[in-house]
């Protein structure tokens, strides 16, 4: 199935972006790009398509940035919470699962995001990991209760943020994504495959795409899709010349979002009919 990220639909409420994806028969992802609003919630229940919650909807009215890793407890209880949250609102929506971003070694600000973070702070790499399967380890208790699934999303390694050779990020590339499926061994845990991501911190650790794609491919259960120049996550409408478009066939039964900033209804037709038309092949 396809379904079309909020972060699509560019500044619009919560509310009009429902009632744009609902006129438009579009399956819709409620996503970390619509800020808070104390209608959100509302909003999600009543609207009448498919839909899914991702990573940081409902965005809390006090920002901060989730982290499942993160060796403040706070911050990572707050984020288990904000996910437990989540969760519950999926189940009582009806729908299967909930996705989330991969954890990080240091805890940088909401408008650091998609910028250099300051990765110049001492960490023990060991310790976060184990942070972070804890964490998972919890939300997977609940989603066995919840009857869900668990979806992890692979973060993005821009050159940037890998300063001496020091990856902050977890799950960039995928050794890591395999690694954390099997220390979890969980039959509810999957990867959510964020397309554009990987094109990056391939382009940065200098790993090989397509063989990324096959080593992951059995735990893969969502794509996000978009596109960029390889340096940075820009979120940029995708063409004929997508580098994704050759796995396609490999991903029929998984759920497909396209994840690009600020586009309209024509051009979300030719990037749904281009991934169809590849899935088919």
């Amino acid at each position: 199935m396809i379904y079309v990220s909020s972060l699509a639909f560019g500044k619009r409420t919560v509310k009009e972006i429902s009632d744009l994806a609902i006129g438009q028969k579009l399956n819709l992802e409620f996503s970390s790009s619509l800020p808070y609003s104390s209608e959100n919630e509302e909003v999600f229940f009543a609207h009448t398509g498919e839909k899914r919650i991702h990573n940081y909807f409902p965005a809390p009215e006090d920002p901060f940035v989730l982290n499942l890793a993160s060796g403040n407890d706070e911050i990572r209880n707050r984020t288990i919470d904000h996910c437990m949250k989540a969760m519950d609102m999926t189940a009582r929506a009806g729908t299967r699962y909930f996705s989330v971003h991969a954890g990080f070694c240091i805890d940088p600000q909401p408008g650091e995001l998609g910028r250099p973070l300051n990765t110049s702070v001492d960490f023990d790499r060991t310790r976060h990991w184990k942070l972070f399967l804890s964490s998972v380890r919890l939300l997977l208790k609940r989603a066995v209760e919840l009857d869900l699934e668990l979806y992890i999303e692979n973060n993005v390694l821009a050159g940037f943020n890998y300063t001496n050779n020091i990856n902050a990020l977890f799950c960039c590339d995928s050794m890591e994504m395999e690694s954390l499926i099997s220390q979890i061994g969980h039959p509810r845990l999957g990867i959510l495959l964020d397309t554009a991501h990987l094109k990056v911190s391939a382009n940065t650790l200098n790993f090989d795409l397509d063989q990324a794609v096959q080593t992951v491919m059995p735990y893969v259960k969502v794509i996000h899709h978009s596109d960029n120049d390889g340096l940075t996550d820009t979120n940029q409408p995708f063409d004929e010349a997508y580098w994704f478009l050759s796995h396609m066939s490999d991903f029929e039964r998984v759920d497909h979002v396209i994840e690009v900033r600020n586009i309209d209804s024509a051009t979300i037709k030719q990037m749904s009919d281009l991934l169809r038309i590849n899935m088919s092949k």
